[in-house]
This record gives structure tokens, C-alpha cells and sequence, in this order.
């Protein structure tokens, strides 16, 4: 039986080891949203896939629908964002990814989240360490609108405005009204009940 190959491009989330040589592997894409992708004998010694797929990599693949499940086929153009990131900021990339995790759905689709997450963290390996609690502050709150807990008005317009939009001025103008985005968060929190 031929199956249709999907080729896409995701951030690998979580990996997760199943016996001896097999892995799972929870990535988000863009046309797919958060999937989970089985890895035949990717952690045998002679894998070629043994260092392409590791946790926090963002990468190109092609994997297959199964009755099973998802099945990886291959992958290219890998880089992990994590050792890019400032070692200062990597406690706060894995916050990010373990929110994004918990919030959305697996098989959701959302382009939106997938851009601001893969220009975020990339962003983590250049943004000075004083604008750490705003950078915070912007990805969460872009997160929670875009699944529908946070409403745009005329105050807060301008941080939805450019998803891949991380710049200093944005961040500074963000720890300048840190109290007010930090009470719209809790309240989206409470309301989706997380």
C-alpha cells in the first residue's frame, strides 16, 4: 500500500524514547500544528537520523499517515535552537515550548503560533538579558490570542500587529507596562481553565 508523503517544516518539542531504538517525536508545524512522529531505529549507532532529530531542532521533514500514526520518512536542514539561544535565556526557551505544548491541541493548525514560536526562540540568542520578563510576557500573550483567550483592542493592537516582530522597542515599551499584560495573562489563564 503507498502512502501520500507530507513535507513540511516543525520544531521538535518533545522526543521521547520507545524500547530500545526507537523514539517519539512531538512537533509543531505550520500546516499541521503539534504532531506526533514515530522514529524507526533512529537511536542505533549507525543511524543516519541519530543527530538530525534531536529535541529543540528545527528542521525539514517528510513523514507518512498510517493507520497508525505518523511515521517519519526523512529529514534536512536541521538547527537547533536551543544551543543558538544565550545560555541566560535557555530556562526560559523551554518555558515557552512547555506552554505551547500544554495549550494546544495535537493536529491544530496554527501558522500564526508556529512563526512567532520559530522567530522567538531564534530571537532568544540575540535579545539582552534585561528584556527577559517582557520577551516572556510577548510570546505568551501572542500565544493566548491566537487560540482565542486574549482579545485585540485599541490598547494592546500594536503586539499583534507583526507575530515575527521581537525588537527592542517593542520589548522595552512591554517592561514599561509589565503589571497590565501580566493581569491579562492571569485572567486568559483562569478563563481556559490551565
Amino acid at each position: 500500500m503507498s502512502y501520500h508523503v507530507y513535507t513540511t517544516t516543525g520544531i521538535i518539542l518533545r522526543k521521547t524514547a520507545l524500547g530500545e531504538a526507537h523514539s517519539l517525536l512531538s512537533v509543531i508545524t505550520p500546516d499541521f500544528g503539534i504532531i506526533h512522529v514515530h522514529v524507526t531505529s533512529e537511536r542505533v549507532m549507525k543511524s543516519k537520523l541519530r543527530h538530525l532529530v534531536s529535541l529543540y531542532s528545527h528542521i525539514n521533514f517528510s513523514f507518512i499517515k498510517t493507520k497508525n500514526g505518523f511515521r517519519l520518512v526523512t529529514v534536512s536542514d536541521t538547527r537547533n535552537l536551543f544551543f543558538a539561544c544565550i545560555p541566560e535565556h535557555r530556562t526560559l526557551f523551554v518555558q515557552i515550548v512547555r506552554f505551547v505544548e500544554r495549550m494546544m491541541l495535537t493536529e491544530s493548525p496554527h501558522e500564526r503560533i508556529f512563526d512567532m514560536l520559530s522567530s522567538g526562540l531564534s530571537y532568544l540568542a540575540v535579545c539582552p538579558i534585561e528584556y527577559r520578563t517582557p520577551m516572556e510576557l510577548l510570546c505568551v500573550i501572542r500565544i493566548l490570542r491566537d487560540l482565542g483567550y486574549v482579545a485585540e483592542t485599541a490598547d494592546n493592537a500594536f503586539l499583534f500587529q507583526a507575530y515575527e516582530d521581537f525588537g527592542d522597542a517593542l520589548l522595552r515599551t512591554l517592561d514599561q507596562d509589565r503589571e497590565r499584560m501580566v493581569s491579562t495573562i492571569n485572567h486568559a489563564l483562569r478563563e481556559s481553565q490551565y
